[in-house]
């Protein structure tokens, strides 16, 4: 595991994005061994599983922080680079909420990228069932599509990640092994 001290994280220029300097926030990021990368700190964290192509598969938990934004980013940029595009697959089901910073990145990237990015987020949350609207209404296009139903969002999945896509949250303790 790799612990990066607040200060050591790139600049961001959100005024929430401070919060991690004015409280010493210290993010860890860890590979576990399905190849997959944790972002983590104690208001919740982002997994990326390391797949191959257009298709990106994320897991948020807790509370979708401003910092994380960078992360989604550059794992979509990664994707546009290798395939022209981008589909985001995001498992939101044990999110809280977003954080306004972390909304405001997205919507503006997902505007520079309009037409080579969309999302499918599986959630719980109101709040986030919200951002996604306020998101699609801001730039103008349905980019996000919001899914509260496990089984629809997987069906979208497969037509992906293929046949064996299924939801994979996120390990309970990011200190117990991990069984794929």
């Amino acid at each position: 595991m790799q612990r990066v001290a607040a200060a050591e994280l790139p600049a961001l220029s959100s005024g929430p994005a401070l919060t991690r300097a004015r409280w010493g926030i210290a993010m860890d990021i860890r590979t576990l061994p399905d190849g997959s990368t944790i972002y983590s700190d104690p208001r919740g964290a982002l997994q990326v599983h390391a797949l191959d192509g257009a298709a990106r598969h994320h897991v948020c938990t807790g509370f979708t922080f401003t910092e994380l934004a960078q992360y989604v980013i550059a794992d979509g940029e990664r994707a546009i680079a290798k395939t022209g595009n981008c589909v985001f697959l995001v498992d939101t089901l044990d999110s809280t909420r977003m954080e306004t910073g972390f909304r405001e990145q997205m919507m503006k990237w997902f505007s520079e990228r309009r037409g080579k990015v969309v999302a499918h987020m599986l959630l719980r949350s109101k709040f986030v069932e919200m951002a996604i609207n306020v998101a699609n209404m801001v730039v103008g296009t349905s980019v996000a599509k919001a899914y509260s139903d496990v089984g629809e969002w997987e069906r979208v999945g497969k037509t992906q990640f293929g046949p064996t896509f299924r939801r994979r949250p996120m390990p309970q303790s990011l200190d117990a092994p991990v069984t794929v």
